[in-house]
């Protein structure tokens, strides 16, 4: 027999002054250059949040960090552009270093192209045990496994 699941509590719209200092919170994690991922993972278990309003602190939080360099968007991509531009064109730059500038350079100018994922599989995630998933995920985690390989043959099987 399952035991029922724990419910969720409900979020609370914050005050403004709270919401204010989920956001500054939100600034420095940014700051200290975490992952996206991980700044939403904190913010959602300190303030008890939904993923969107994680978006929300973010994308405020980007604007002040903006504001605060008093240079517009334009003017930090011409700078992260010029950056870029002198790490390929310089002598001592390593195969690797000038890869990853060019890589920076093309986003940039939006030349890209988008890439496909193919996302087909013969299992739901709700059938594997969480030792299954977490192999899947530090598959998927390692270098060379971001998605680029075949379909799953099949559920996979416990030892």
């Amino acid at each position: 027999m399952t035991s029922p699941r724990p419910s969720k509590k409900k979020p609370v719209k914050p005050s403004a002054e709270e919401l204010r200092d989920r956001v500054e919170f939100t600034v420095f994690l940014l700051s200290r250059r975490l992952y996206k991922c991980d700044i939403k993972r904190i913010l959602k278990k300190r303030y008890n949040v939904e993923f969107r309003a994680c978006e929300d602190y973010l994308a405020r939080a980007r604007k002040i960090l903006l504001e605060d360099t008093g240079r517009t968007r334009e003017q930090h991509r011409i700078e992260s552009l010029r950056l870029y531009e002198s790490i390929v064109a310089g002598d001592g730059s390593s195969v690797r270093d000038i890869l990853h500038a060019q890589e920076r350079i093309d986003k940039l100018l939006g030349l890209e192209a988008p890439q496909k994922h193919d996302v087909t599989t013969n299992h739901r995630a709700e059938d594997l045990s969480d030792d299954e998933l977490a192999a899947i995920i530090a598959a998927e985690r390692s270098p060379g496994g971001q998605g680029n390989h075949p379909p799953s043959p099949g559920p996979i099987q416990p030892d």
